[in-house]
This record gives C-alpha cells, sequence and structure tokens, in this order.
C-alpha cells in the first residue's frame, strides 16, 4: 500500500527480472479515500513502511548506511509535518471563524 510496490519491484529486479509498465491497462485509484476514516493511523502506517524498506535496504548502498541516523531523522520528522496538516486542516474552519469573529469587533 506504501512503500511495499517498490519494495516487490525491487525484489523482482535482484531476481533478474524485468517491470514492465503497460500503459493500456485501466485503474481506478480513489486518493486519500482509505485516510479519510484513519488519517493518523494511516501516516503512521505510510512512515512505518519507509522506514522498513529503508531499513531493509540500507546496507546495500554505502550512502545510505553512512547517512543512516539522518535519514531516519528526516523520516520523523516528515511523520510530525504529516500530523500537524491533518490537525490543521481539522481546525482549519474553526480558525477561520475565529478570526472571522474577532475581526468583526
Amino acid at each position: 500500500m506504501h512503500a511495499e510496490d517498490v519494495d516487490y519491484c525491487l525484489r523482482i529486479k535482484e531476481l533478474g527480472y524485468d517491470i514492465i509498465y503497460y500503459p493500456y491497462s485501466k485503474i481506478i485509484h480513489y486518493k486519500g479515500k482509505s485516510k479519510l476514516k484513519a488519517p493518523f493511523d494511516l501516516v503512521k502506517i505510510f512512515y512505518d513502511s519507509i522506514k522498513t524498506f529503508f531499513r531493509k535496504y540500507k546496507n546495500k548502498n554505502i550512502l545510505w548506511k553512512s547517512l543512516s541516523p539522518l535519514i531516519i531523522s528526516i523520516i520523523e520528522i516528515r511523520r510530525l509535518l504529516s500530523y500537524s496538516k491533518i490537525v490543521f486542516q481539522k481546525m482549519q474552519s474553526t480558525l477561520v471563524d475565529i478570526f472571522l469573529l474577532t475581526g468583526s469587533f
């Protein structure tokens, strides 16, 4: 659902197979529909997936291995920013109302 598709493709390439893009297939992607019910859970799942992928393959790349603490920190910072965005979006209408009411006085 998140980094798993990248992991599958990498594993297929490592086995010597090719990834084939078929441009005529059609898939309907209802982007964001699954996160409407539990946005905080999906953010956690997404970033945990990214960290799992990174930890699984970091030893194959010397740069990834040497920058591991920095990369993990950046992933965590990005997770916090995503949480902040959700909170702000949920509070946005309330903040606009407060601003308009305060401004009207």
